[in-house]
């Protein structure tokens, strides 16, 4: 059996193989640079660096062979830094190095077990992003027998469970890991390992960002009626691994899918609401849980966006919709910059059935969790409602969009779609909107307490009084300046809509941050008066001209 000598096109350092490892993709024991294993002794001296994209997913040498190891033959004893000295050792230590040249062998050998077991990391199914299926499985080394194994609805006996592969560093050269029968496998079990991202590379040049922006949709129709088949397709452009919890929810099931096209996580959503699963997205796997998702979904692009909250209004005729965006398959790069740039939903609107607008405008708030997995995204956002009254029973539409920098247009605006989401009135929650009562002419009144002098404007501190019987939500305020003697000379308009400064139920609170912009130099007195409120519930007063 002849050897393949070939050299690392990096470092030129000589190694050696067995024929059987002809292109394996391995990292050089000296530099770790990538280096493709001549497919004969005639190609060993192509010296082409591998792709990264080849690299992302290494071919795997045949089991219990060591792809790669120093050849000890090509090891030169010149001088440093000459031709027969690949190493490179330098000056010092020449002499030291080939007295010692037995712990060289040792490290590079240690470095090899290393790179050996890396590759027995990536499992031959996982090359094209297809699961094993049963029939592959009676021919893989250490599948074990599924006698016994028991029937799951639909028909037909539970698949081979694909190996769960220990960690690169726990894996000998020659090891080959431990594999068996899934015996009525469910969520929980231990997952497969992630297979190395068959999605896009995580700086997205240009040609690979459009192709994963492309691959959000798929067609419906084309797509066949087994369950498993339907979901294991969506799989590899989601950069999804598999989990045993797939094989127990799917296997024997059909599915009647909808002509038309959607995105590749309305698929396996749709897939377990036939199958009466619900799938649940951690980092880079797929698992399916028993049950159906209660909470109503909608879809755009690479994320999902959960209705998972709507609590029940209280005695102003208000109620909150808490909303859980997900993102599956995100290359980490973008995730990154996605969540420190995520402004949250925007464009909310949501209606009742007359027609009347549901969204309160300034309210809603949200949050990115802490720890996101990578290729996941996840943030949570409550929003807020109003003239949710006794006879409002539901939402008949609910519209919100996020904007993704990086991406072209229309990519970079996704818009989300709900319908018909119910809400379930409280015990305080009125019949019908009441009319908004209050002491005096006005709701609220406002005075100027004192101006600071700064730079470049001065400020107003502004005492406001609430005389109605709800809160406030949101205050337009009309400043005027006047000169010394009285006459008006200009004037601007200031918004509050922070609640934490804005005075409650018949309560009388100070605005500190109100910017005198504008200011001609001969004001000598600035009035306030309110021209516009908004109380909580929605209801709206405004100063008669």
């Amino acid at each position: 059996m002849n050897e393949l000598r070939f050299s690392c096109s990096k470092c030129g350092q000589h190694l050696k193989a067995e024929p059987g490892c002809g292109g394996t993709v391995i990292q050089c024991p000296l530099c770790q640079a990538h280096v493709r294993i001549p497919a004969s002794p005639e190609a060993a001296e192509d010296g082409s660096l591998p792709t990264a994209w080849e690299t992302a997913s290494l071919p795997t040498p045949m089991a219990g062979k060591v792809c790669a190891a120093v050849d000890r033959a090509g090891l030169g004893d010149g001088p440093p830094g000459s031709a027969d000295d690949p190493l490179g050792a330098g000056s010092e230590g020449w002499g030291e190095r080939k007295a010692g040249s037995g712990s060289a062998t040792l490290l590079a050998g240690g470095l090899v077990l290393a790179v050996a077991g890396a590759g027995l990391w990536f499992w031959k199914p996982w090359e094209t992003g297809t699961p094993l299926t049963p029939e592959a499985a009676s021919t893989t080394p250490g599948a074990g027998s599924q006698a016994g194994a028991p029937a799951v609805p639909g028909g037909g006996e539970l698949p081979w469970n694909p190996p769960a592969t220990p960690p690169p560093a726990a894996v000998a050269s020659g090891s080959t890991g431990s594999t068996g029968p899934v015996a009525n496998a469910d969520p929980g079990d231990t997952p497969t390992p992630a297979m190395a991202d068959p999605g896009v590379e995580d700086d997205l040049p240009a040609g690979r960002l459009t192709a994963w922006t492309e691959s959000w949709t798929v067609d419906f129709a084309t797509l066949p009626d087994d369950a498993r088949a339907v979901v294991e397709a969506q799989l590899e452009p989601l950069g999804l691994a598999v989990s045993p919890s797939i094989y127990t929810a799917t296997t024997g099931r059909k599915v009647t899918l909808p002509a038309r096209r959607g995105t590749r996580l309305e698929v396996i959503e749709e897939v377990g609401r036939q199958i009466g699963w619900t799938p649940r997205y951690d980092g880079r796997q797929l698992k399916f849980e028993r049950g159906t998702r209660d909470e109503p979904v909608a879809f755009a692009g690479p994320f999902l966006l959960a209705a998972v909250l709507v609590t029940p209004t209280s005695s102003y005729a208000t109620a909150e919709i808490t909303l859980r965006l997900t993102g599956v398959g995100i290359p980490d790069s973008l995730r990154k910059t996605w969540i420190r740039g995520f402004d949250g939903l925007q464009q909310i609107r949501a209606q009742a059935p007359d027609g009347t607008d549901l969204a309160d405008p300034y309210g809603g708030r949200w949050s990115i969790p802490t720890g996101a997995n990578p290729r996941l995204m996840e943030a949570e956002q409550v929003v807020g409602l109003w003239h949710a009254f006794r006879g409002v029973t539901r939402v008949s539409s609910l519209h919100a969009q996020i904007m993704l920098a990086g991406l072209p247009a229309p990519q970079d605006r996704l818009e989300f779609e709900f319908a018909d989401l119910p809400l379930k009135p409280g015990p305080g929650t009125p019949e019908t909107e009441r009319p908004l009562a209050y002491n005096g002419d006005e709701p609220v009144v406002a005075r100027v307490h004192s101006i600071i002098p700064e730079v470049p404007f001065d400020r107003a501190r502004v005492e406001l009084q609430n005389l109605a019987d709800r809160p406030l939500r949101s205050v337009v305020l009309e400043l005027t300046y006047r000169d010394a003697g009285g006459e008006v000379v200009g004037g601007i308009e200031f918004r509050s809509s922070d609640e934490s400064e804005l005075p409650g139920v018949r309560e009388k609170r100070r605005l500190d941050s109100v910017l005198l912009r504008d200011q001609p130099e001969t004001t000598a007195r600035v009035d306030v008066a309110v021209k516009a409120a908004v109380f909580v519930g929605g209801l709206e007063w405004k100063r008669a001209e």
